[in-house]
């Protein structure tokens, strides 16, 4: 089984997949698309 998670900060994102064991499978870090992005996409 693998899990995943994104860490939302302002300006840019990470991406993690992890197995069953905590190993880092796949990590990414990507920037938002635009300064509001935050705002349009959480409660």
């Amino acid at each position: 089984m693998k899990y995943s998670g994104i860490d939302l900060h302002s300006n840019n994102s990470v991406v993690s997949v992890l197995d069953e064991e905590d190993r880092v499978v796949v990590e990414k870090r990507t920037a938002n698309p635009n300064p509001d992005w935050n705002k349009s996409h959480l409660p």
